[in-house]
């Protein structure tokens, strides 16, 4: 089985993964590959993957692409921003943005960091 997802999936997979191969030897799992969501997506569309893992939900253009999603877990994140940022809070709408590259994370930021999150 192939698998390839956004890092924050792998440690609890491989566990995961351990334990299921103590039930069923037969299934043999090949290393975790670490893409980012959208990339693990595109490797399962492509048919290189089994499995995608991803941190946030599917798109309604994957959706329509055969793909569909199961939620096996919540994982808490921390957002950490240096002290002299501009940012003192955020939604979870403006880190949908930054991540989709939609917005410039660095330029909302202040203090001359640059650059976005966008896998």
């Amino acid at each position: 089985m192939h698998i390839a997802g956004s890092g924050a999936n792998v440690g609890a997979i491989n566990l995961l993964s351990v334990e299921f191969r103590k039930q069923d030897v037969g299934t043999q799992f090949a290393a975790i590959e670490t893409l980012c969501s959208t990339g693990a997506v595109k490797a399962v569309l492509a048919g290189m993957m089994h499995i995608a893992l991803t941190s946030r939900p599917l798109t309604d253009a994957e959706r329509a692409a055969g793909l569909r999603e199961i939620e096996y877990a919540r994982t808490p994140f921390a957002v950490v921003v240096r002290a002299d940022s501009r940012i003192e809070s955020i939604t979870g709408a403006q880190l949908a943005t930054y991540f989709s590259g939609a917005a410039d994370a660095g330029a909302d930021a202040g203090a001359g960091a640059s650059g976005s999150a966008a896998c």
